[in-house]
């Protein structure tokens, strides 16, 4: 490789590095905003939200695991799958809340209180000094939530008559949502990877959505992505 290729790679890769937290934070906050739209896309196209959930979080979770090539033992172990349920359980709880909820509360409406979780997390570690408090932080998330409300409200965010429990249940989101943080920060399995934790949270919360969604859609729901237009949105 010529000399000036191997410099332009050092800095591509040295800036990359230095610019990973936003970068990360970017592309975290596009996704979420996509998942909430899809998951609208999806209400519309009368697809059983739970069963819906379900399956996605289920299937990207073993995606990521057979990417990985973890091995049967590793990924067997009891403390592992323990903190695996909880957390999936807790993340699960509030994607339940936002799929039921995004076709009545809005789209724009799940997208502002999607903006609190961070808060609410760096609120409740302070609490539990579990981190100490620092001002450009949380200067940085009131200007993070001050976003999210104008993007909200810019929008156009209304509440439909009737509406009113679905988004009092929305209301919900950002504390599960915190409490699942915190807890993931709090009793993280020692030398667990980190990667490996990620799938099976998404695993154990699909696992533990679908007996309500047998309960809740009912059995046929499992055929859903029959329809061809419902499996593109997953």
């Amino acid at each position: 490789m010529p000399a000036a290729s191997r410099a332009i790679c050092s800095l591509t890769e040295q800036w990359i590095r230095k610019h990973t937290p936003v970068l990360l934070l970017l592309s975290v906050g596009a996704l979420l905003a996509a998942s909430v739209l899809l998951s609208k896309v999806a209400f519309g196209l009368r697809t059983p939200m739970l069963t819906y959930l379900a399956y996605a979080m289920v299937a990207s979770g073993a995606i990521l695991l057979s990417v990985l090539r973890v091995s049967l033992q590793e990924a067997l172990q009891l403390r592992v799958w323990s903190y695996s349920m909880i957390a999936g359980g807790l993340m699960a709880l509030g994607s339940a809340i936002g799929y039921l909820t995004v076709h009545t509360a809005g789209a724009a409406y799940i997208s502002l209180v999607i903006a609190f979780p961070p808060l609410l997390t760096w609120s409740l570690s302070l609490a539990l000094r579990l981190e100490q408090f620092r001002f450009w932080r949380g200067i940085g998330l009131l200007v993070a939530l001050g976003g999210g409300a104008l993007l909200a409200f810019g929008q156009g965010m209304s509440v439909p008559q009737g509406a009113e429990i679905h988004v009092l249940a929305a209301s919900a989101i950002p504390l599960v949502l915190a409490v699942g943080n915190v807890f993931r920060t709090r009793f993280w399995p020692t030398g667990a990877d980190s990667r490996v934790l990620a799938a099976l949270m998404l695993i154990s919360g699909g696992a533990l959505v679908f007996p309500f969604a047998f309960w809740v859609d009912g059995p046929r729901a499992l055929l859903l992505f029959a329809n061809p237009y419902r499996f593109a949105v997953l």
